[in-house]
């Protein structure tokens, strides 16, 4: 492949060197004219020489500088292709854009499809047990199976041009409205919980191999996840107590907030792990490759 680059480098600079000849040959006849003045004949013939080489060797500089920027590209590429082949981990930014849109037109969708009928399955939600600590009680979560991937975008891509090992880093994120549940303290008396605008964020790595111009995801790994509430509250009025007790409940809840986001965080990751395996494996679209097929310059190394 380093071939090409060099072939067409030479035959650039070959065809320069051509047309300098041209120019200082053009000159040299000039140079051996007669002067115009010492016979009209010659004069006429030395005016339309003149012009031709006039017009040849505007023509040739023109040329010159054509080739001498068809050279300068020939050698970014070559240098742009040495880069790459030293330095496989080196992102490249448009077709890591390419790849983000194969996501967003199918993956996105088909793990949105997917998650609310998992997490359903998985026992999720409702979630009977969530938290038992210190006279507090929280108990059958309900809306966990809302939870909707927003997006999903690769921030890394590494290729191996010896192995055919392909390895990438995505971060996707996820929300739930609103989630229901039930909370005692202290009593068997509950009251309603209110949990609203659970945000999620996922840190993945995956591998695969090169297959042509596309990728070939065989492994997916949730390497860590974050979570957070915009509001976690007791409901007002809405248990058998009111007032004082109420209050000295929501303070108790409020202390729990960190075991809720644990617990809520650890579930999620896990059915987010078996959405992920059940894809797997996953192959970029056939149209992302016919993309790439367009674009000489971005080439797998």
């Amino acid at each position: 492949m380093a071939l090409l680059p060099f072939l067409t480098s030479s035959l650039a600079l070959a065809v320069a060197a051509t047309l300098a000849s041209a120019v200082a040959s053009v000159q040299e006849v000039r140079a051996d004219l007669p002067v115009a003045d010492s016979c009209s004949s010659l004069g006429e013939s030395s005016s339309c020489i003149d012009v031709l080489a006039d017009e040849y060797a505007d023509e040739s500089v023109s040329l010159l500088q054509h080739a001498a920027q068809f050279n300068l590209l020939q050698v970014q590429r070559q240098q742009q292709h040495e880069q790459m082949s030293q330095n496989p981990s080196q992102p490249n930014s448009e077709l890591l854009n390419m790849i983000n849109q194969g996501i967003a037109q199918e993956v996105i969708p088909m793990m949105n499809s997917m998650l609310p009928g998992l997490i359903k399955k998985e026992g999720k939600d409702p979630l009977a047990n969530v938290i038992h600590k210190d006279n507090l009680d929280m108990t059958d979560l309900c809306g966990l199976s809302g939870l909707q991937v927003s997006s999903i975008t690769a921030t890394e891509l590494s290729m191996n041009a010896t192995t055919n090992a392909a390895t990438a880093a995505f971060v996707i994120h996820a929300q739930v409205p609103t989630l229901l549940g039930k909370i005692a303290y202290g009593t068997q008396d509950t009251w309603q919980l209110d949990v609203s605008g659970l945000i999620m964020s996922f840190a993945i790595s995956a591998t695969g191999s090169q297959v042509g111009l596309g990728i070939n995801f065989t492994t997916a790994t949730v390497l860590s996840s974050e979570l957070t509430f915009a509001s976690v509250k007791m409901a007002d009025g809405s248990g058998p107590f009111s007032g004082l007790v109420e209050d000295v409940a929501n303070m108790a809840l409020q202390e729990r907030r960190s075991d809720l986001e644990t617990k809520v965080s650890q579930k999620m990751t896990e059915t987010m792990q078996h959405a992920l395996n059940k894809m797997l494996p996953l192959e970029f679209p056939k149209k992302l490759q016919a993309n790439m097929l367009r674009r000489p310059l971005i080439s797998f190394p």
